[in-house]
């Protein structure tokens, strides 16, 4: 291997790099009964092309049964550098997409460029655009920045250019179905997108009935922000809560008395996973999108969202949404609605300060969720009300059939907790489809 340095990995030399990953496997133990988890330089290698843990468990679900996925996965990793234009890179990236496509390589491969640490201006979101409509293969893009989030809002914070990937959302190929930014939006740039998605929601039956004779660039925007499958707005505590509460308006359709008197069309109606993780929203922020996921008038068609990192705390808000639910739509009774949502991420936000790890717990029993999988790892959980959260959590399997995943690790189970859980649950015989459970980093 030669000493040039790797783009993907920023200035370490690729040769340095397949070294420490080989020491890495000494050093990383096998951690029996836990999660299932990658070597540290494959993980951080991972988080650079899919800086979303969702997504990463879209694409690798080492520990999640996901029929769909492939495991297969190719990701372009462009160099950390002041991007003023993308024509030179894009004809390199036609090159790469002419290569593979004449290879007649797998449809189920997932194609991902990634931008880290770089900043965008001048004619750059142009001639991206350009380039990716020549490359049909790609399907996720992500621009990301690994220094520490800004914790308070700011109005002057667009250095990185960020406003100008706003504007991409309404101008990318419908075949990009994931976009994900990670640390990189101001406040301005967050206000854009959710106007160019609030664009999308204005396409009526009309405007779709003239794309077919040759869409204006107006409704080419709304056409290809419809296919978005995938959204992540991450590790961004800055970004102001009132921007937040407008976006969450646009994840369904309402019918609204407001000026204009009739139905509000949903803005991303394809979008089934999002991720808004590391945002510091708070129990009430939180609680207002859970609101309109559960709400059947909405129609929203979130599968999967992660809220971990959002300071959730006690978590009472958030709490009387789920039970709202539960109360008005009892899964025990035929032709009850269900609301689409089967993944929530609810890791690292102190939920031991109040019940809702309890009663989360407890809604698993006759599956009133309709979760498959659910992740409460660090947020200090042990016993709550004097009960012991595993037992509850055994005795809701006995009547779960649809949860396949449930991650626990880095809480404070003790390991008599975990031993009794164990034993127990090889003595019991469940309806469920229980297969993993993740216990790792558990110290009392």
């Amino acid at each position: 291997l030669r000493s040039s340095p790797c783009s993907i990995i920023g200035s370490t030399v690729e040769r340095e790099w397949v070294l420490k990953h080989q020491q890495s496997f000494d050093v990383d133990a096998v951690h029996v009964g836990g999660f299932c988890s990658l070597p540290n330089q494959s993980q951080e290698l991972i988080q650079t092309v899919l800086p979303s843990k969702l997504l990463q468990n879209e694409v690798l679900p080492l520990n999640d049964f996901v029929p769909t996925s492939s495991f297969d996965f190719r990701a372009l990793a462009m160099p950390e550098r002041n991007y003023y234009s993308f024509r030179r890179e894009g004809q390199v990236l036609s090159r790469v997409c002419e290569k593979h496509a004449g290879i007649n390589e797998s449809e189920d491969v997932f194609w991902t460029l990634s931008f880290t640490n770089s900043t965008f201006a001048g004619e750059y979101a142009e001639s991206l655009v350009q380039a990716l409509y020549r490359c049909p293969i790609i399907q996720s893009i992500s621009f990301s920045e690994r220094d520490p989030p800004i914790q308070v809002p700011t109005d002057n914070e667009d250095e990185s250019g960020s406003t100008t990937l706003a504007h991409l959302a309404g101008t990318l190929p419908p075949w990009v179905t994931c976009l994900t930014f990670d640390n990189v939006l101001s406040n301005d740039a967050f206000s854009q997108l959710v106007a160019v998605f609030q664009t999308m929601g204005r396409l009526d039956l009309a405007a779709e009935g003239d794309v077919a004779d040759g869409p204006s660039l107006s409704q080419q925007s709304s056409v290809a922000g419809a296919a978005f499958q995938f959204l992540a707005i991450s590790n961004s505590p800055r970004l102001r809560h009132e921007t937040f509460d407008l976006f969450y308006q646009l994840l369904g359709s309402q019918l609204r008395l407001e000026k204009d008197l009739g139905l509000k069309h949903a803005s991303l109606p394809s979008l089934v996973a999002l991720d808004l993780s590391g945002n510091l929203l708070g129990d009430d922020s939180v609680a207002a999108l859970l609101s309109t996921i559960y709400d059947k008038g909405t129609r929203c068609s979130l599968e999967r969202l992660d809220v971990s990192r959002n300071s959730i705390g006690r978590g009472d808000a958030v709490r009387r949404v789920l039970v709202d639910y539960v109360k008005n739509n009892p899964q025990s009774e035929s032709g009850s609605w269900t609301s689409s949502l089967t993944w929530l991420g609810l890791a690292s936000n102190n939920l031991h300060q109040g019940r809702l790890s309890i009663d989360l717990l407890e809604m698993l029993s006759n599956d009133a969720l309709g979760l498959t999988a659910l992740d409460l790892s660090d947020n200090n959980l042990d016993r709550c009300d004097g009960q012991d959260l595993l037992q509850v959590l055994l005795t809701s399997l006995q009547t779960n059939k649809q949860v396949c995943s449930l991650d626990l690790s880095s809480n404070v189970f003790s390991d008599a907790s975990i031993n009794s859980f164990i034993e127990t649950s090889k003595t019991m015989k469940w309806p469920h489809r229980f297969a993993f459970l993740g216990l790792k980093g558990n110290k009392p």
